[in-house]
């Protein structure tokens, strides 16, 4: 099913659970979806059935010590969602303004864009919507992304590449693991119901770094890889990858390859720029170098 069209119930995320992580919390919002049990992903974004997903097992086990991705990436693009039912036009606007590099501090224009294209369903912005629909709100803002489902290493993979990534989680499992334990023990869970971004995963530490919209916390969130996993498990391990990296990301961390050993010493870019006067200065009155030249013989 292409996004932007009809969404049949078992598509559509599900009215989010009003109470919260905690009482506390007044402010926190979610976005839920319903049992995804038998949807197919189809036509061009994959062929990926979430009952049995299709892993590339080709990616290589994390090193031990290994960190995929920066916690800092998205940092100055996080903001708290306005409401319940937008966590996703909300993760869509941080990883748009990582993309382009624009100051986007509320998702109003990516709500007015979803109620415009019929994105929420029934037209009601609580009820939430399609992760169809959401790797469509990417597009639409010139970041193609694929709907598909994987692991961890997946995820390694493309945050070591720079790619923009949202996940659908269960947010009770890392929001108030107490609460949803007790959720699950009087059959009241209702699984995935909540839209991140992910920003870095730190093996070394045990730790997942999450850009959550719907927590007053949620910037450069720290998660327990085992609560992570499990919130995201629940979910189907269902993700929508950029297809291509950000342009504003440094991926690896990994130095700028230069032809020129002085450039890879060290100096500051003040250093440099005097470096660079001092060179053109002395290229343009070369006789200045021959005593120098002479006495070294």
């Amino acid at each position: 099913m292409d996004a932007g069209t009809d969404f049949d119930s078992h598509d559509v995320i599900s009215v989010p659970d009003e109470t919260g992580p905690t009482d506390e919390q007044d402010n926190t919002a979610q976005a839920g979806w319903s049992d995804l049990d038998g949807v197919e992903i189809i036509g061009d974004r994959s062929d990926i059935s979430l009952d049995d997903p299709d892993i590339d097992d080709s990616s290589a086990e994390p090193e031990p010590g290994h960190s995929a991705g920066d916690s800092d990436e998205y940092s100055d693009h996080w903001f708290l969602q306005a409401e319940n039912g937008t966590c996703v036009p909300a993760s869509v606007a941080q990883i748009v303004a990582e993309y382009t590099g624009e100051d986007i501090q509320d998702e109003e224009a990516f709500v007015e864009l979803s109620q415009e294209n019929g994105y929420f369903l029934d037209g009601e912005i609580n009820n939430g919507m399609s992760i169809y629909a959401a790797a469509d709100l990417l597009e639409q803002n010139g970041i193609p992304a694929t709907v598909q489902t994987g692991e961890m290493d997946d995820l390694s993979v493309a945050l070591d590449e720079g790619r923009g990534v949202m996940l659908y989680v269960d947010s009770g499992e890392y929001w108030d693991p107490e609460q949803e334990a007790k959720d699950e023990a009087a059959g009241r869970d209702q699984g995935g119901d909540h839209c991140v971004v992910i920003s870095e995963i730190d093996y070394e530490k045990g730790v997942v770094y999450l850009s959550d919209p719907g927590h007053p916390d949620g910037d450069r969130m720290e998660v327990p890889l085992d609560e992570f996993e499990q919130a995201w498990g629940d979910a189907n391990n269902t993700m929508i990858v950029c297809d291509e990296p950000s342009p504003n990301t440094d991926t690896h961390g990994a130095p700028v390859d230069s032809a020129d050993p002085l450039l890879d010493s060290g100096y500051d870019s003040d250093d440099l720029t005097d470096l660079k006067a001092a060179i053109d200065w002395l290229t343009e009155r070369p006789w200045t170098l021959l005593p120098l030249v002479i006495g070294g013989n």
